[in-house]
């Protein structure tokens, strides 16, 4: 089944603001590689707060390694090549425009207000497309929705927003793994009501995002059984088995079949002998 998933979200992702800053200033090192020069940083509400532009930014601590004060920004390496590229005022400010949409989107989606966090990401997304923090953000904000689709019996719902998920964060198998789920929820459905042939073109389609999937074996191998392709429906459980030994269920009708070979053989042989 279908677990439901963490909105697994870092609040300061690796954004590099560069503007023209003091010959001296405070640096925030997070947990996650990223760093952030700014004139001055201090402390309140359990958060790392500093100043861009006249609007106060805050970090969770938990997000924070360390910030060192008065620390000199680095200065860029000399390569002999074309000059250090410098960030814009307008660069800068849409830059501080993404991280304030999408730490908004964090703090809606930590109230479970799914929709309207996801609102605030594309806006972030639509900044800056290429922005991988936004794009993670986005897959994990539509994974969530698709669950809920998926809870609520909706499964082409869920699966228009896990395709979503998954083009934003191809990367997450966690995404591909739920697509699955619910092409198997599809299939099982379509089996009970002897559609067959539908259902089997669903499980190939779960096969495509989680291969290891040991139900996707379970229904293939029902389907088999039910068709009289016995070869078919000993392979498909021997395989969800091998996958996850603790489906005794499966176990019990593998057994059966293999009698039910057994004994079939057995007869063939005597019928053979008895006609010579």
């Amino acid at each position: 089944m279908l677990k439901p998933a963490r909105v697994k979200i870092l609040l300061a992702w690796c954004i590099f603001f560069a503007p023209a800053l003091p010959a001296r200033a405070d640096t925030i090192f997070f947990k996650n590689g990223a760093r952030l020069d700014i004139p001055g940083t201090w402390e309140a509400d359990g958060q790392i707060k500093c100043a861009l532009y006249g609007q106060e930014v805050g970090y969770p601590l938990k997000d924070v390694l360390r910030v060192e004060k008065n620390t000199p920004p680095p200065a860029p390496a000399d390569s002999g090549g074309a000059p250090a590229h410098q960030q814009t005022e307008a660069g800068i400010r849409r830059e501080l425009d993404i991280l304030t949409l999408h730490n908004a989107a964090m703090e809606l989606a930590r109230e479970g207000n799914l929709p309207e966090a996801l609102d605030k990401e594309k806006q972030a997304y639509r900044l800056d497309p290429d922005n991988e923090g936004v794009r993670t953000s986005l897959g994990i904000l539509y994974n969530s929705l698709g669950i809920e689709k998926k809870k609520q019996g909706d499964y082409d719902g869920a699966l228009q927003q896990l395709r979503s998920a998954d083009e934003f964060a191809p990367g997450e198998t966690q995404i591909k793994k739920n697509i699955a789920v619910v092409y198997i929820e599809m299939a099982r459905q379509a089996m009970e009501k002897n559609d067959y042939r539908p259902a089997q073109a669903l499980l190939d389609k779960a096969m495509d995002y989680d291969p290891l999937n040991p139900h996707i074996f379970v229904s293939s191998g029902r389907i088999a059984y039910i068709g009289n392709n016995y070869a078919k429906a000993e392979q498909d459980w021997a395989r969800a088995l091998e996958l996850d030994p603790n489906l005794n269920n499966v176990r019990e009708q593998l057994q059966k079949l293999q009698k039910e070979k057994i004994l079939k053989t057995a007869l063939k042989f005597a019928s053979a002998i008895i006609s010579a």
